[in-house]
């Protein structure tokens, strides 16, 4: 017998007015396969910017339908995803929306043009796909809740997503990327395209299980929730001058204030001109690595203007010690080097690097050179000693075994952490959970020795290994170490 499911769907009565629909009261069904066909209609939800969201997909027949599947720039909708066959791809190279010169054909175009945006195409009119901005405007102004019902192709997820002004609200369905009706589970990729792009080739896309804008592969097959609005160009943005300094270990998105504030096209390429003090995402994400200052660009495409703001970049925050009375008298850090607080990873590191960063390779690693087998760091190129001064170090693995030999080790998923007690005093240390952490041993030239955690048999318990197959250009955390040279 077929599980029935409860659902808050809709069969709707439309009353237009103004463009705009008029929800009436709706009543809950069970299964909605055989549903009569529904005209899609412009849903007035009281949005800052006058954004109309459309009541179903494009190409779909109801709300709780997922519709057609598209690629991103194309207008005719696909049954599969194929990059053999994406209109965009010569070559393996893009011929056209691309920024990057290792991707394709660059001509800095960031919107689909609207002979290339399908819900232009096949709606006409004002309507068009989404921006990421359209998006994370509908997550502001909305709520959202969850139903299921049973249709032709089995369970359908939908979110109900409810305006915060007004009594209307639209239906969102929840499906994979490769097409057919989202079954059980929480999805894994993306379901929504905006008519943005992104960095590495890909396009800008809505995961609405997630709640969340990424990046996925033009060529996939996604839905498309059409919206009507108007393409207003942009006239000015300008930067807060905001001075407060930027913490190392937390990240920030940049912001920009725009005229009108409705504008269509609101992308600003960042860029700054210190990555030592902090390293920018071109979107604008803000990672704070080292105490200093620097300028910030952010540049529109679309108008040629540019604004600037300076920051600074603070302090580091200094753990605290805690005292797990181990006999060699050392104290540990209640928290990971460049972490606010006690469960954050922090910043990570090269071995032999004193300065974080965020990219990894051979060609930007600035370390130490060259030391001979089973060598210890020398504390110049030790980062805990750099960033926080005497006395700190980088743990050696005899610090770790003594460490760990006398604590217990358990796993809490609610911190994600390890969290170490001691068996001596009792007093307690957080170890965010990674694959590994830096020690200060050199097995030989580029290999280093780590620290991590293996479970117990099938328990919550964990016991220490090491590991020496690290590469010493790898991004790991730090865990400092305080030792008391006046102790024997």
């Amino acid at each position: 017998m077929r599980t029935r499911f409860h659902i808050i769907l809709l069969l709707i009565t439309v009353g237009l007015c103004s463009g705009c629909i008029k929800w009436n009261d709706f009543w809950g069904v069970e299964d909605v396969s055989n549903t009569k066909q529904q005209p899609l209609v412009a849903v007035d939800l009281g949005l800052p910017s006058g954004t109309l969201w459309a009541s179903q997909n494009l190409l779909a027949p109801h709300p709780w339908d997922c519709g057609g599947k598209f690629a991103w720039g194309e207008t005719a909708s696909r049954e599969r995803s194929d990059s053999k066959d994406y209109s965009f791809i010569v070559d393996g190279k893009l011929t056209a929306y691309n920024f990057d010169a290792a991707s394709g054909i660059v001509d800095n175009r960031y919107i689909l043009d609207p002979q290339d945006d399908a819900a232009t195409v096949l709606l006409g009119g004002d309507w068009r796909m989404p921006t990421r901005w359209d998006f994370e405007e509908l997550l502001e102004y909305c709520t959202w809740s969850t139903d299921t019902a049973i249709g032709g192709d089995g369970t359908i997820k939908v979110f109900i997503v409810s305006s915060k002004v007004n009594s209307n609200y639209i239906i969102l369905p929840c499906s994979t990327r490769t097409g057919g009706i989202f079954i059980g589970g929480p999805p894994r990729d993306y379901d929504y395209w905006t008519n943005c792009v992104s960095d590495g080739g890909k396009a800008k896309a809505f995961r609405s299980e997630g709640k969340e804008i990424g990046s996925e592969s033009r060529y996939i097959a996604l839905c498309i929730r059409p919206v009507s609005a108007k393409r207003i160009p942009l006239e000015t943005f300008s930067l807060d001058q905001d001075i407060t300094p930027y913490t190392p270990g937390a990240t920030y998105q940049m912001h920009a204030e725009f005229s009108p504030s409705n504008a269509f096209d609101k992308h600003i390429v960042w860029e700054i001109d210190n990555k030592e003090v902090a390293e920018l995402t071109w979107e604008g994400k803000l990672t704070p690595l080292y105490p200093g200052t620097a300028t910030v660009t952010a540049t529109s495409p679309s108008t040629g203007s540019v604004a600037t703001k300076e920051i600074t970049v603070s302090d580091y925050v200094v753990p605290n010690k805690v005292d797990m009375g181990l006999p060699s008298g050392n104290l540990w850090a209640d928290r990971n080097l460049g972490a606010i607080e006690e469960d954050d990873l922090g910043l990570f590191f090269a071995w032999g690097e004193t300065r974080p960063k965020t990219t990894f390779t051979y060609k930007n690693y600035t370390g130490i050179d060259y030391l001979p087998d089973n060598s210890f760091l020398p504390r110049e190129y030790d980062a805990a000693a750099a960033i926080l001064g005497e006395g700190w170090s980088i743990p050696t693995p005899d610090d770790c075994t003594e460490l760990f030999d006398n604590c217990e080790v358990k796993f809490v998923p609610t911190y994600l952490s390890f969290v170490l007690t001691s068996k001596i005093n009792g007093n307690i240390i957080h170890l965010p959970h990674w694959w590994g952490y830096w020690t200060s041993f050199l097995y030989y030239p580029h290999v280093c020795e780590i620290f991590h955690f293996h479970q117990i048999d099938d328990s919550e318990y964990y016991n220490i290994s090491f590991d020496e197959a690290s590469c010493k250009i790898s991004d790991l955390p730090l865990r400092p170490v305080f030792k008391n040279e006046s102790l024997p």
